[in-house]
């Protein structure tokens, strides 16, 4: 089992226990540490895709020019194209989020506390536990009406928002997003979004092991081909006890 801090001897063979970093010696010193650098990180994510988007656009536009020049046909898709495709893939979400809110069967239930993964700043946090209370119900019902008023520009519910046309004022999710289209998690899959962090986790652990001792598993692997993002990997205290190669 992974250990999440140093015992007792191994601190007292060390005057670095109390340095500031987030790793000694190949071990995280810290789980509440890590994640409190991990959420100064996370801050950058919202401008980070932002300029992303943008220099794609440049990217494009430069690649178009120089096929242009060279007198060959561009393999780069018009802006027209690319943001039809965009609000497509808006419309697509935004239709699986009415569905899930509308959905009468309960939301399934797990162990930690889990809030659905948005961006949505009117969306509020809301927190899903295993005591199978008879509150759960009214709350993802409650849940519902709040998306659905969250996703309608004239904030009329579910017959508007289908009626509405998808323009930069419509639902724009970066985290709900890319957990779809990279993995196909909705914001209410907590299980799926569970099993990622820790996974991520693991691999944290995993490289920092291999490169200190030595390799501590051949048979673990990552099973995805994507990461979470920073902001969303909480917990990390709760998640490094779990930790195991074994």
């Amino acid at each position: 089992r992974y250990r999440r801090t140093m015992s007792a001897e191994e601190e007292s063979k060390t005057h670095t226990i109390n340095h500031p970093y987030l790793t000694d010696a190949g071990r995280i010193t810290s789980g509440s540490r890590l994640e409190s650098f991990l959420a100064d990180v996370g801050r950058y994510e919202d401008p980070f895709y932002e300029n992303k988007k943008l220099s794609m656009s440049e990217d494009n536009e430069r690649m178009r020019k120089a096929d242009k020049k060279a007198g060959r046909e561009s393999l780069i898709p018009s802006d027209e194209i690319l943001e039809q495709v965009e609000q497509a893939e808006r419309e697509r979400y935004r239709d699986m989020l009415i569905q899930k809110s509308a959905a009468e069967d309960k939301i399934e239930l797990v162990e930690d506390a889990f809030s659905p993964v948005t961006s949505t700043q009117s969306i509020p946090e809301v927190k899903f536990d295993s005591t199978g209370n008879e509150s759960d119900d009214a709350l993802i019902s409650k849940f519902g009406g709040i998306l659905r008023e969250s996703l309608s520009p004239e904030g009329g519910g579910v017959a508007n928002i289908k009626a509405a046309k998808i323009d930069d004022s419509s639902l724009v999710d970066l985290k709900g997003r890319y957990y779809y289209d990279k993995f196909g998690f909705t914001p209410f899959d907590a299980e799926k979004h569970l099993a990622l962090r820790k996974a991520y986790l693991e691999g944290l652990v995993w490289t920092l092991e291999y490169y200190y001792r030595g390799c501590p598993s051949w048979e673990w692997y990552y099973p995805y081909h994507y990461g979470p993002m920073i902001s969303d990997l909480v917990n990390l205290n709760s998640m490094l006890e779990d930790v195991s190669f074994f």
